[in-house]
């Protein structure tokens, strides 16, 4: 798989849904078949369109990061759970991950050519090309400003409260959801 960011001059999308009114960044993500991410999190807000293939989105309320580990925050993937949780990855060991058996909720959403989905900032999120699939083509448009440098990460991380992104928005973007463009 891959990301390129040369959409972003060819591409004006609409502002409204950005923290601060900015111009979103446009990504161009590619993946083969077999392709899956590591479960993770973004630190901004992501429109997820399919422009060709299919890919599967698995996405998570926040409320489970506690039920995972993750690298340490200095790590480059610090925003990564070390455990994948892919559709035919090898089965996850809940003796060395106990926790992980309170996951239990997610959203699932099979993304088809013209299909998007709102993936909303620090909900955890993972894709899979299914084998079927030759090549899967997507468009990401995320939101410019970084969360991260919002909120207190530490403490967000540890469970200890929402941050005020969260409970703010929570009635607007509580749920990943599912929309087909015409």
């Amino acid at each position: 798989g891959g990301e390129h960011p040369s959409f972003n001059p060819d591409v004006e999308p609409y502002t409204t849904f950005t923290v601060d009114g900015k111009k979103p960044n446009v990504y161009l993500y590619w993946a083969c078949p077999g392709v899956c991410d590591y479960l993770h999190f973004d630190c901004q807000g992501v429109l997820l369109t399919q422009v060709s293939g299919e890919k599967e989105v698995f996405i998570m309320d926040p409320s489970h990061f506690s039920n995972l580990t993750y690298y340490p925050q200095v790590h480059l993937n610090n925003r990564y759970s070390r455990m994948q949780l892919c559709p035919g990855a090898a089965p996850v060991d809940v003796g060395a991950y106990p926790r992980l058996k309170n996951l239990k909720e997610f959203y699932h959403i099979t993304l088809k050519p013209g299909e998007a989905v709102w993936i909303p900032a620090y909900w955890l999120h993972t894709i899979a090309i299914p084998w079927h699939v030759d090549i899967s083509t997507s468009v990401a448009i995320k939101d410019p400003v970084d969360l991260e440098e919002k909120i207190d990460l530490p403490s967000f991380y540890k469970g200890q409260r929402d941050p005020p992104w969260l409970t703010q928005r929570r009635g607007q973007a509580a749920a990943a959801f599912h929309l087909t463009l015409r």
